[in-house]
């Protein structure tokens, strides 16, 4: 994946760097954190947090999520969004009726990889990270992971398709300092990449 801020600095990080990082971000729980998460799992699904087609947090608990590191507890960190760009394209061929069949096969795909930890479905066909005290470096880095992890093409339907997608780093409170800030510059991002290529990081520079 390509980054287009263009501000000369080397942001790579070695393998090893990476593999811990993201171990440290998705790390399995314990038995008896288990046992916490699934309380706290009926707790977030009573309340109308998660998103029954992924299970997945739902963009209702992103925004209340956002909200809370960023006015109750003052952390600062970075939100990696992603689309798939071809899903209309997607949504037409197989005929369906919801995005859910196509979204829910990325995500499928992300926790085959261990890659839901800290994962909200945003919008009828994106994602969003919601990484508190993480470097953008470090953000960056993610994004190429997860790039890796959905390059292959995926099932949908009886068929294995390919996906595209678009990628956006935006950092709390610098650059949205509230949920309808994040919203709004999301917006502006995608238009931006609406008018470039695929496969693209885009940021707000």
């Amino acid at each position: 994946i390509m980054s287009d801020n263009s501000g000369g600095k080397d942001k790579s990080l070695s393998i090893s760097i990476v593999v811990l990082t993201c171990s440290l971000i998705f790390s399995r729980p314990g038995f008896h954190e288990r046992e916490i998460l699934i309380s706290r799992r009926k707790e977030d699904f009573s309340n109308f947090r998660l998103d029954p087609a992924t299970e997945l947090f739902n963009d209702k608990a992103f925004h209340e999520d956002l909200q809370k590191e960023i006015l109750q507890k003052g952390t600062s960190g970075q939100i990696l969004a992603f689309r798939i760009r071809n899903a209309d394209s997607l949504y037409r061929q197989f005929r369906l009726e919801t995005y859910d069949p196509i979204v829910s096969s990325v995500a499928k795909a992300l926790i085959a990889g261990s890659l839901d930890g800290s994962l909200y479905r945003n919008g009828e066909a994106g994602f969003a990270y919601l990484l508190p005290n993480l470097s953008r470096s470090d953000a960056i880095e993610l994004s190429s992971l997860v790039a890796r992890t959905l390059r292959e093409k995926l099932p949908l339907g009886d068929r294995l398709v390919e996906f595209a997608f678009d990628y956006c780093l935006i950092a709390y409170p610098l650059e949205a300092s509230n949920p309808f800030d994040m919203d709004s510059l999301l917006r502006i991002l995608y238009e931006k990449a609406d008018a470039s290529s695929k496969g693209r990081l885009f940021e707000n520079s």
